[in-house]
């Protein structure tokens, strides 16, 4: 099974500056980010890799399995065969906003 474990963060703030009283910037950042994997190394089949080097799978090592996806199959809510181990991510996003006013 997939188990995603991560928390979201998201963090922002705002700062204004007012250069007269008809002049104002008005400036907000922000960022939002999901640490985590995505598929965890519980994926692994209980009878190893091995079988699928000799297959002649290359770099199953490296990823920890082989995944192959199928487009428009779906075997019980997911069109994925095979194995493969953790894939981390982060889905990083960012935002800078200024705004002048006059």
């Amino acid at each position: 099974s997939t188990h995603v474990g991560s928390q979201g963060r998201n963090y922002g703030g705002d700062w204004v500056h007012a250069f007269s009283p008809n002049v104002i910037l008005d400036l907000r950042g922000g960022v939002a980010d999901r640490p985590g994997v995505d598929a965890g190394v519980q994926n692994d089949h209980p009878a190893g890799l091995a079988g699928l080097s000799q297959l002649g799978f290359l770099n199953t090592d490296k990823f920890h399995g082989v995944l192959a996806s199928v487009t428009n199959w779906n075997a019980g809510g997911n069109g994925n065969f095979g194995i493969r181990g953790a894939s981390p991510r982060k889905n990083p996003d960012w935002s800078i906003a200024p705004s002048l006013t006059w």
